[in-house]
Parts: C-alpha cells; sequence; structure tokens
C-alpha cells in the first residue's frame, strides 16, 4: 500500500502555500510524505503544539507545515525525489518591528511554558509580565526579599513548575519568585564575594546571566568572579568553571582565559553557550567542562565570518533555537547576529546605524540590544536598552 501522502497545491514563488487538501494523522506518528506539485519530501514529526494556521511556510529549503485540526507541526526536509527542476527557496527575511517602547533599560527577557513573556527593568527595580494578548502587568517592584530591595534584576529564566529566577548583581543574589508571587532568596548572601555553598552561603560577584537545564540545574554567569557557577534545584551552589580553574588545569581559551561571561544559553545536550563581553567572543561549555572558541575572540570590532574570523563588540545576551543555532545581542554594533551550527557568523538585523527603526534586516536600527530570547513559534524578541524598548524579529 505504501506510504500515505498529503497532496498539496503545485509550488509557487513567495512565502505561502494556502489551503492543504491532507490527511491528519492522529496521534503521535508524522506523516511520512509531504507531495508538492510533481516532488516528494520526507516528513519529520517534530513538536506537539497546537497551531490554528492552515498553510505551509516556506523557509529556505525546509518546509513547516501545520495541520489543520489535530495540532501537530511537520517539517520537510530536501526532497527526496529529482523532479524539483527549476525550484527556488525565497531568501529569509528577518523582520523587525517594536511591541514595547516605555520600559526603562530594560535587560532580561524569557517566556514562561505559556507563553507569557517576562521583562526585567534596571533602572525602575521592576520585573513586568506581557500576556499572549499583549496584557502588560508589574510582576514585581522593588520589593524586599531578604535583607535587601530589588534593585537591578538582569538575567532571567523560568523552570516547569511556573517559577521565575532572576540575577541581581547589585545585591548578589539569584532570586526567586514562585507562581503565587511570593519572591525571596533563592541563592547568595547580599553582599560581593566567591563562595559555593548552599543557598545563603554561596557569595556571587555580579551574578548576570541565567539559564536552566531539563533537570531543573541553574547556570550563572558571575561575571565580576569570571565563573559560570551551578545551582541544584535543591538550591547548592558549585563553580564548574573559572579563570582560576582553568589556570590550575593548564587549559586556557587560547592565551586569553576566561573575561567577563554575561549571557549563557544551553542546548539540549547540555553544552552551554557564554558571551564573554571582554575578549568579544562566543564560548561553548560541555557538560565536562571543556571550554572551546567558537566565535570571535581575536579582535573587538564587527565582521562576519566563520569561527574565531568573525568579530563581536561587548556581546551581551544569547539564545537558543530548537536547531542549534546561537542568536546573540551584540551591543556595541547595535546588531543581531546568528552563529549556524558550522560556525558562520551573520548580522540577521541591524549593524549599520546606531538609532531606532523597524524594517527588515540591515536597514532595521537598534540602540544597545542586551537581552534576548525566543518564542515557541521562532520569533526573537530583544531588550533595547537606551529606547527602551522590546523589539521583535520575525522570520519570513
Amino acid at each position: 500500500m505504501g506510504l500515505p501522502l498529503v497532496e498539496a497545491r503545485p509550488l509557487t514563488r513567495g512565502v505561502k502555500l494556502d489551503w492543504l487538501s491532507l490527511v491528519c494523522m492522529l496521534g503521535s506518528k508524522p506523516i511520512p510524505l509531504l507531495r508538492v506539485g510533481n516532488c516528494t519530501f520526507k516528513a519529520n514529526y517534530v513538536m506537539e503544539r497546537f497551531h490554528k494556521s492552515h498553510s505551509i511556510v516556506i523557509i529556505n529549503l525546509v518546509f513547516l507545515l501545520f495541520i489543520s485540526g489535530c495540532g501537530k507541526s511537520i517539517v520537510a526536509d530536501l526532497p527526496v525525489s529529482d523532479n524539483n527542476a527549476g525550484y527556488s527557496a525565497p531568501v529569509q527575511q528577518y523582520v523587525v518591528s517594536t511591541i514595547i517602547d516605555h520600559i526603562p533599560s530594560p535587560e532580561g527577557l524569557t517566556f514562561d511554558n505559556q507563553g507569557n513573556l517576562y521583562i526585567a527593568s534596571s533602572a525602575n527595580a521592576t520585573i513586568q509580565k506581557m500576556t499572549i494578548s499583549g496584557l502588560i502587568s508589574t510582576l514585581i517592584i522593588n520589593r524586599y526579599f531578604g535583607t535587601s530591595a530589588l534593585a537591578t534584576p538582569e538575567g532571567m529564566t523560568t523552570d516547569g513548575q511556573g517559577n521565575l529566577y532572576f540575577t541581581d548583581p547589585s545585591n548578589e543574589v539569584v532570586g526567586r519568585i514562585d507562581p503565587s508571587g511570593l519572591l525571596n532568596t533563592f541563592a547568595g548572601d547580599n553582599s560581593p564575594g566567591n563562595a559555593d555553598g548552599k543557598g545563603g552561603a554561596a557569595e556571587f560577584n555580579s551574578p548576570s546571566g541565567i539559564t536552566i537545564d531539563s533537570r531543573g540545574n541553574l547556570f550563572i554567569t558571575d561575571a565580576g568572579n569570571s565563573a559560570i557557577r551551578k545551582i541544584t534545584p535543591a538550591g547548592r551552589v558549585t563553580t564548574i568553571v573559572s579563570t582560576s580553574l582553568l589556570n590550575n588545569t593548564g587549559t586556557k581559551i587560547g592565551t586569553l582565559g576566561l573575561g567577563r561571561p554575561e549571557g549563557i544559553a544551553i542546548d539540549n545536550a547540555g553544552n552551554l553557550y557564554v558571551t564573554d563581553l571582554d575578549h568579544a567572543a562566543i564560548l561553548k561549555i560541555s557538560e565536562t567542562g571543556m571550554v572551546t572558541t567558537i566565535a570571535g575572540g581575536q579582535a573587538i570590532g564587527y565582521k562576519d565570518g566563520t569561527g574565531q574570523s568573525a568579530q563581536f563588540n561587548r556581546p551581551m545576551g544569547i539564545t537558543i533555537d530548537p536547531q542549534g543555532n546561537l542568536y546573540i545581542a551584540d551591543a556595541a554594533n547595535a546588531a543581531i547576529r546568528k552563529i549556524t551550527v558550522s560556525g558562520q557568523v551573520t548580522t540577521i538585523a541591524g549593524g549599520k546605524t546606531v538609532g531606532f527603526a523597524d524594517g527588515i534586516g540591515g536597514a532595521a536600527e537598534f540602540d544597545s540590544p542586551e537581552g534576548i530570547t525566543m518564542d515557541a513559534l521562532g520569533n526573537i524578541y530583544v531588550s533595547d536598552g537606551c529606547y527602551g524598548a522590546i523589539r521583535k524579529i520575525t522570520i519570513q
């Protein structure tokens, strides 16, 4: 009987193919083949999320198929037949728009499982929440926790239980807001230092970026200590990478060591990716603690390229997509950079002129992009500090 097929209208140039006549296979099984005109494509099941769109979105040689009714999302990879003569994939466009423009000094950004966006405002000592419908509210404002008031919230992340974790470099702590809104100190003792331990016995020096793995472990860029710290769900803090540890083991990043780590992200394999402000580099830290430079690090500047031939200037926030591509807020270059899994660095938005303008790719302008995150649909969100704006980058 063969594999089932999904029939679509013949391929036309453009971004979307409208209504599809298709068979929706319920359950966890993917539709193995997708036929567009006289071309047959393999389809691989990638995620179970509900989508209301009834169209194929064509991005380069990848087709995202939203299936009516069953809430499945299918990616069709390169064509498996040779009958695709004349096919030309449209070029990806990164469209920048402004969704909020009135938050003083926005920094860290993160999403929860419900799609709510959280924004840390260091100037106002607030954490704000924007719902999927666009409603903005203040979650926390200058509230006391431990012995100090919320001062300069910076990095943020969430777990699967509805807890929001944030770094506060002025208070030298990592804080937590539980689903009921209760604010407390998760680790740190409100004074600068460098000590491992549980909860308040640990010390930080300007904790900045934060991310979380699938087991609920937090990873912090401890900028003032040139270190990466780990916090278990029980609150125990350990140092997994630092300049002193690298020196003791004879392992360095080139000849530079670890400078001032800022942003941090994690992939599905547990590898950490860190922006190093001092060395204008993007670093990779394996689960075993092996540190490598994957981009930049040779000179401060602005240049696309492969690996260490690329240049950055104050790389700050970093996020990762499901395919392993990295996106970096390159603050002093007023640009958003992308690093592919092969190490190719490109500029996807901004970078030509410092300013404030929406637009496509290089026509858009940023002033000082710092925080960056991605939603479940692959849209990128950036905090543009000097203009108090949150910018959204949609891939079309």
